[in-house]
């Protein structure tokens, strides 16, 4: 539609289909880099910064359904050693009858467990893009900005610094990969802060 002059028709279609699905990873990265190709940049970024907000609060949202089924299913697992110490001499039909529900327990936590993982790898997934975009349409300051962000959040992966490592190389910003390779095989090097400490 931008070949044929209808951009900003484009951009109405684009704006609908994110607020329609807003977990579209592709429909948003489809738009922040029709915005780019228009050297609308400021737009574009505007897409990937709302893209990491929305997936951010979701991970947190996940978080604490996970933190709030792992208790409720202590406190039932609690509940049940109560339950068996004082009558140990009935018939365990009851003990058989319970497990089921620990299952389903079990079963819930399991699948929340699998949801935050995904969300943390799409989350991760978004920023080695945004990183990508601003190799290409930003300064050397800002993509360093957005790789320090990226680092610190709670859904950094091994991806992040793989993809950075192949950003930098393969940019004029070469320093960077060269010390986190001499920092991570440093003896001195024993924490995070010390593998880090020069970005």
């Amino acid at each position: 539609m931008h070949e044929i002059g209808q951009s900003e028709e484009a951009v109405t279609m684009f704006k609908q289909g994110t607020e329609a699905l807003p977990s579209s990873l592709l429909l948003h990265f489809s738009y922040a880099e029709f915005e780019e190709m228009r050297k609308r940049v400021s737009e574009a970024r505007a897409v990937f910064e709302a893209l990491v907000t929305s997936c951010a609060t979701e991970r947190e949202n996940l978080q604490k359904l996970l933190e709030k089924e792992q208790k409720a299913e202590k406190v039932k697992e609690k509940d049940k050693e109560k339950e068996k110490e004082k009558e140990k001499d009935k018939d365990k039909e009851k003990d058989r009858g319970a497990s089921p529900e620990k299952d389903e327990g079990a079963e819930r936590i399991a699948r929340i467990e699998e949801d935050l993982k995904r969300k943390m790898e799409q989350e991760s997934l978004i920023y080695i893009m945004f990183m990508r975009f601003s190799k290409r349409a930003e300064d050397e300051p800002s993509l360093r900005a957005l790789f320090r962000r990226a680092r610190e959040s709670p859904a950094c992966t091994h991806h992040i610094f793989v993809a950075s490592g192949l950003f930098f190389t393969s940019s004029s910003f070469f320093p960077l990969p060269v010390l986190i390779e001499t920092n991570t095989r440093s003896p001195d090097a024993t924490n995070e802060a010390d593998c880090v400490q020069h970005f």
